[in-house]
Parts: structure tokens; sequence; C-alpha cells
């Protein structure tokens, strides 16, 4: 049976989240204590992502399996960096960073006004 892209970006996603949890679940509760914000941010980013696979066009998940990233983790790093969040704003976070990637790999601007609906 072929596999779709929206099936194979699923797969990559739960494999990424599975593993980082088989991670986490070896550590010492010291570590995971010290991580907590570093779990629950992963668990949301897994539960908001996976949402988008239900929502999304198939022609974003073409575009989405072409990415050589950890895609949670990649947004774990870019939310990060960023000064002032809060987590009611983590949906359109991941949503415009989704937006970004989906047009840098089109090579398109996204000043063109073209967006794709990420918001799930």
């Amino acid at each position: 049976m072929i596999r779709t892209d929206r099936e194979l970006f699923f797969d990559e996603l739960k494999e990424e989240y599975l593993a980082f949890k088989q991670i986490m679940m070896r550590q010492s509760k010291e570590y995971i204590y010290r991580n907590a914000y570093r779990i629950q941010l992963f668990t949301e980013l897994y539960s908001i992502l996976k949402g988008l696979t239900e929502t999304l066009p198939d022609e974003v998940f073409t575009k989405l399996v072409s990415l050589d990233t950890n895609l949670i983790e990649a947004l774990y790093l870019g939310w990060l960096k960023l000064e002032d969040n809060s987590f009611g704003e983590l949906r359109d976070f991941v949503s415009d960073e989704l937006n970004k990637m989906i047009f840098r790999i089109s090579g398109k601007e996204e000043e063109n006004g073209e967006k794709y609906d990420t918001a799930a």
C-alpha cells in the first residue's frame, strides 16, 4: 500500500515525539523535573501538529515531508527564542512557523499574501 504524504508526515511526527518521550522516560526524576517545561512544550507542539494533519490540504504535506529536520525540536527551539511568549500564543506560533517553512520550501515570499490556513 502506498502511503500518502499526510501519513508519512504524521508517522515522522509521531516517531520524533515517541523518541523524545522514550529518552525522557529513561532520565532521573531530577532531570525530568528540570525539563518539565520542555516536556510540556513538546507534548503540546505534538498535539497541535497532530491536529493539523486532519485539516491541512495534501499539498502542504508534500512540502513538509521534504523537510530534513525534527519539526517538534525546531519549533521548540524557535519558541524559546521569543522574548515574550505565553502558552496561549503557541498555536498561532506553530501556524506562522509552518507557513514560513512551506513558503521557504516553495521558494515563494510570504508578502504576496498567500497563506495556508494552518490554524487548527
